[in-house]
């Protein structure tokens, strides 16, 4: 898809004439996978959109992520595609990732928006589009769901070292976008003079599920079990599919329970060879699906076993179908679920306790909190409004990075 320029700043959206400031911003994501980063931003884009926020947004994203650009083109948004080549590796070609990172910066600077939000995952994830931006000379944001050391998640020889080079790269980007209070915590830590907003994650209110045992026959899950289900990208390093696998495999724990693995990714093929025909009466695989609906109705509890996590879409879209969720004790998943539904990465027995608990619970307490939160996050208007604000300060030259006066972290409530 060839470059599209931005529109006019006199411009006509629903209805309404917009006249004056209108900042240009690019969405920039050289994925090849879609993630829940990739997803919130798309969902960033439309809700700015269709409340007639003050700013006007373009995708640049990579031509083989065909579900970003499903997404982007069932949401009616305005995308172009990147250069492509391999990601900058020492492993990889240098040469061809250093051609790419330019022709990207020569795009940019055709386009010449107020500024560019590279939407990654980690820090590591899309870094090509932050250097791009630094050769085209144009402000740049990081929009970063997760902040977490390399040795977390990858053994290293001399993790220190990993480590440090790792937190070099924080130190480049000026300003920050970020969906959880302790991840912000972490971004400061990590660079003390760079702009840090806090925007919660969106997800729209549900619609009632349909019958469970419906649910069930339609997925081919036995009737008689407890459905424990993981839902997201295959990736073992960081999402730890294979070591709930191992951990529950000849455990007597599944006698009554079934273990749903629900996506695709980089280790996709890996899972699927593990769950050989004398376990598929305790596991199952489905692949890639827009609508997890079916899925929700047919769990009793979703498992997220990860090394390192932010606010998991998943997490609040189960919690608003009243799905209960157990999760490894971190960051958003510590703020957001109660303490008996976390456990201790690694901690097969306490990953055991917060399931059975999980199952158990009859607290209404539990759920009325949860509830509390989840009225702010369907709000669209409110994500709307906060990311357009972020994006913003994001764009003016004149917010000072490291004033807190400047910070919609502070006015959300928390």
């Amino acid at each position: 898809m060839a470059d599209v320029p931005f529109p006019d700043d006199r411009n006509q959206q629903d209805g309404i004439l917009r006249v004056g400031q209108m900042y240009k911003v690019i969405f920039y994501s050289d994925s090849d996978f879609f993630g829940g980063h990739e997803k919130m931003a798309v969902a960033a884009h439309a809700a700015c959109q269709r409340h007639g926020e003050p700013i006007q947004i373009q995708w640049l994203i990579n031509a083989r992520n065909r579900y970003l650009a499903d997404a982007l083109g069932n949401a009616g948004l305005i995308y172009a595609t990147l250069v492509d080549a391999p990601s900058f590796s020492l492993r990889g070609n240098p040469l061809r990732a250093f051609w790419k990172i330019l022709g990207n910066a020569s795009k940019l600077r055709r386009l010449s928006p107020d500024l560019i939000m590279v939407v990654q995952g980690n820090i590591a994830h899309c870094y090509d589009g932050v250097l791009s931006a630094l050769m085209s000379g144009i402000r740049c944001c990081s929009y970063i769901p997760m902040v977490f050391c390399i040795s977390d998640v990858k053994k290293r020889r001399c993790p220190a070292l990993w480590d440090f080079a790792w937190s070099l790269l924080y130190r480049t980007i000026s300003s920050y976008i970020t969906i959880d209070p302790e991840q912000a915590t972490r971004l400061r830590r990590e660079n003390g003079k760079a702009s840090v907003y806090v925007v919660e994650n969106y997800v729209p209110k549900n619609e009632p599920l349909d019958i469970r045992q419906h649910a069930r026959t339609k997925l081919g899950i036995p009737p008689d079990k407890k459905v424990l289900a993981l839902i997201g990208r295959i990736e073992f390093q960081h999402k730890c599919q294979d070591w709930a696998f191992r951990e529950l495999k000849n455990d007597p724990f599944l006698t009554d329970k079934f273990v749903l693995f629900v996506g695709d990714g980089s280790d996709s093929y890996r899972l699927r060879a593990m769950l050989a025909p004398e376990v598929r009466d305790r596991f199952g695989l489905i692949g890639w699906t827009d609508d997890l609906r079916e899925v929700y109705a047919a769990s009793d509890v979703l498992l997220i076993p990860s090394k390192v996590e932010g606010v998991p879409l998943v997490m609040l879209e189960a919690l608003g179908y009243r799905v209960p969720v157990v999760g490894s004790d971190r960051d958003g998943m510590r703020s957001w679920l109660p303490a008996q539904w976390r456990f201790v990465w690694g901690d097969v027995e306490g990953f055991k306790l917060a399931i059975q608990d999980a199952l158990n619970t009859t607290m209404p307490e539990v759920w009325e909190n949860i509830a509390d939160r989840l009225a702010l996050v369907h709000d669209d208007v409110r994500f709307a409004t906060q990311f357009s604000r972020a994006l913003t300060r994001c764009c003016d030259r004149r917010m000072l990075p490291s004033s807190g006066l400047h910070d919609p972290s502070k006015e959300s409530g928390r």
